[in-house]
């Protein structure tokens, strides 16, 4: 069974939307779920204001 726990891969998942924040939107296919993550923090923060 799958025991994925988040905050067990916090630090490497920081890691990597340091190393995707470097490039284009639309680069990359490893990028492209933290791209859509800042899209929705960002649409939540419009629509809380």
């Amino acid at each position: 069974a799958n025991n994925y726990l988040e905050y067990k891969c916090e630090t490497v998942l920081q890691e990597m939307r340091k190393c995707c924040a470097r490039y284009p939107k639309g680069r990359s296919v490893c990028c492209s779920g933290f791209e859509k993550e800042e899209r929705e923090r960002e649409k939540s923060k419009v629509t809380s204001e």
